[in-house]
């Protein structure tokens, strides 16, 4: 469906099967914006993938709480 354009995209079937990949706000990563870190409960000033909004399972191997 994605080759053909009826549905989803390449990039979708990627998210599916592979990764989630960098996930964006406005074309950029996700901001420092609750005190010096992006969500509450991740350690100030952490510059970890994931805590900066990197997804590394696929919507086929399930998503984490954050």
């Amino acid at each position: 469906m994605a080759f053909w354009g009826s549905k989803g995209s390449k990039v979708n079937l990627g998210q599916m099967i592979g990764w989630v990949g960098q996930q964006t706000v406005s074309k950029k990563r996700i901001p420092n914006g609750f005190m010096n870190r992006s969500l509450p409960h991740f350690k100030k000033y952490s510059l970890y993938p994931a805590d900066r909004g990197f997804v590394k399972n696929s919507f086929y191997d399930g998503l984490n709480q954050t």
